[in-house]
């Protein structure tokens, strides 16, 4: 029994080091896109550590199309970041320019407050026009990604290993078999990106013979298994090992760079883990917004276009998810919404309330 449900079972010690002395650590993209979102110093840090492991990094084909895909929209994020930032600082300083609204403030206070005001905006505006020049001319942290990951990415795979691919992901999804079932409202072919990525990454594994260390800020449940330590699901684990003769396991980046702390040695500065910390609790504090109104709106009399509204995402863009909340909540108070139907099922990204179709029927019951 230990032998047939070991893929439940943590990895024993042996194997995890095994995979941290000789494992393939292979990256996602949005890992990569994250580096756009890190203080300068805290990216310097992680890619300074990463440039120490370049013999073993690797990356598939799918997650470098995925990044340059996505690299001029999380620039872009970035710099509405920085507007937004602007804006809630002229409002907060605002109130203590004005003798009425905040008398008790001296005005060697305040104008101690507008010389620090007009800093802030000056090094913003200054990070801004960086930000502007990485779409159309220099960008630094691009020149850093390639020099890394330089001779380490998988070959492209042809059209027709492509159709095969996509046919084969929109079988699994059917059954809900994992990786990738819950992009299977994404648009197009980038519905099935996450098992393409897969796909290459058991190849990888196969030819190299190498176990894999699978790094991804991807929190979606078709890849992980919500176990008190969070790790790979166990079906992912007996397919890697059953098709690449290899083992799998997988952290987050901010777990990866942790555990690297000890097992590789890396000199890791807190400061660079609290940033990574703050920067993913922020992205899943977006996801479950998402995911509470989106289940809210399916316990309501919402139509199949309304909740089209709110399934659209593509890789979770933060920016995506607070304005498809917004226009969401604007759908249920304009159409009126508020009758409960507890048996209406959305089709969600995250956790579909529909129970998956039964399995297709196998040689042996068939015969």
């Amino acid at each position: 029994m230990k032998n047939t449900f070991s893929a439940y079972a943590p990895l024993p010690e042996a194997d995890l080091a095994r995979i941290w002395k000789s494992g393939l650590i292979v990256l996602d993209a949005n890992v990569l896109l994250n580096l756009y979102c890190y203080s300068p110093s805290t990216r310097d840090d992680l890619l300074e550590r990463l440039g120490s492991v370049t013999d073993r990094l690797w990356l598939p084909h799918q997650a470098g199309a995925e990044f340059y895909m996505g690299r001029p929209r999380v620039i872009a994020q970035q710099r509405t970041k920085c507007d937004e930032a602007l804006k809630a600082l002229d409002q907060t300083l605002k109130a203590f320019y004005s003798d009425t609204s905040h008398p008790f403030v001296s005005k060697e206070l305040r104008t101690r407050l507008e010389q620090a005001q007009v800093a802030l905006q000056k090094e913003v505006k200054s990070a801004q026009q960086a930000l502007a020049k990485m779409l159309t001319k220099d960008d630094p942290i691009l020149a850093r990604v390639l020099a890394l990951f330089d001779g380490r990415v998988g070959a492209a795979p042809t059209k027709e290993q492509l159709e095969a691919l996509y046919a084969a992901a929109a079988t699994r999804y059917k059954y809900r078999i994992a990786p990738g079932f819950a992009d299977d409202s994404k648009p197009d072919e980038r519905k099935y990106g996450d098992f393409v990525l897969w796909q290459q990454m058991i190849q990888q594994a196969r030819v190299r013979k190498m176990p894999i260390l699978f790094v991804t800020d991807d929190t979606k449940d078709d890849w992980w298994w919500e176990a008190p330590d969070r790790r790979a699901l166990p079906a992912l684990r007996v397919e890697m090992q059953r098709e690449s003769g290899q083992s799998l396991q997988m952290y987050e980046t901010l777990v990866f760079t942790r555990e690297a702390k000890t097992r590789l040695n890396w000199k890791v500065k807190e400061h660079t883990l609290k940033e990574i910390s703050e920067s993913a609790a922020e992205a899943r504090k977006l996801v479950d917004a998402y995911q509470a109104e989106f289940d809210r709106l399916r316990l309501l009399n919402v139509t199949s276009t309304g909740l089209g509204n709110l399934t659209h995402l593509v890789d979770f863009d933060r920016s995506d998810i607070r304005s498809t909340i917004e226009a969401a909540t604007r759908y249920a108070s304009l159409t009126g919404v508020g009758t409960p139907m507890p048996l209406f099922f959305g089709t969600g990204h995250l956790k579909p309330g529909t129970a998956p179709p039964a399995a297709p029927p196998t040689e042996e019951s068939s015969s």
